[in-house]
């Protein structure tokens, strides 16, 4: 704050003004899972409420994706959308890596009205999440891709300048990550065709509570 009121000029001044909303948002990934580290010290296993998670989820997800003009829809269709005994962390982790891809393809597009769609339902034995955005898009080629650990469509390869500084930047981890704990728990995740008006989609299916071990 005393750097923002101090007599700095263009593009630095509004550096600074990003910067703490960085800081802002920083402060509330560290809320966020300072909270879910809380509710699975005794690291048990449970049943995983998918409504639950998602309710956890889009308070947090809200909270960062409002400040960028960005709206959010989480919807769980039916009742006994429940998954098999997994950390509650680890669905937490999915969605927070997911949200963050999101979040990063939106920002690249500057698209005007960008919108996230969160959808999870029961189909045969599987419990089944999709992530939608209006972002940039992953080119089809891709689809397998983005999956691989350090591939990435929204790093730049160009010198930090006033002109890409700020751009939005990824490592390719996160859909790695998100790609290993589903594995881990005997499910699958892949890009799919995006539902209308959406640019991107990925599907995770867990195995239903009501499913066989």
């Amino acid at each position: 704050a005393d750097f923002i009121n101090g007599n700095f000029q263009e593009p630095t001044k509004s550096r600074l003004v990003r910067l703490k909303a960085n800081l802002t948002t920083l402060s509330k990934y560290t809320d966020y899972f300072s909270s879910v580290i809380m509710s699975n010290e005794d690291l048990s296993l449970q049943t995983i409420s998918v409504d639950k998670v998602l309710r956890t989820f889009s308070q947090f997800a809200t909270a960062i994706v409002a400040p960028k003009h960005i709206a959010l829809e989480v919807k769980v269709d039916g009742y006994g959308v429940n998954g098999q005994e997994m950390h509650e962390a680890e669905w937490l982790s999915i969605l927070t890596n997911l949200l963050s891809n999101s979040v990063k393809a939106l920002a690249i597009a500057v698209t005007q009205n960008p919108r996230i769609y969160v959808h999870a339902f029961k189909e045969g034995d599987s419990v089944v999440l999709q992530f939608s955005d209006n972002g940039t898009g992953i080119p089809h080629e891709n689809w397998t891709r983005v999956f691989d650990a350090f591939f990435t469509t929204t790093r730049t390869d160009l010198p930090r300048s006033p002109g890409n500084a700020d751009s939005a930047s990824g490592m390719g981890l996160g859909l790695k990550i998100v790609r290993d704990i589903v594995e881990s728990n005997r499910g699958t995740v892949q890009v799919i065709q995006p539902p209308a008006g959406f640019n991107t989609c990925l599907e995770v299916r867990l195995p239903g509570a009501w499913s066989q071990k």
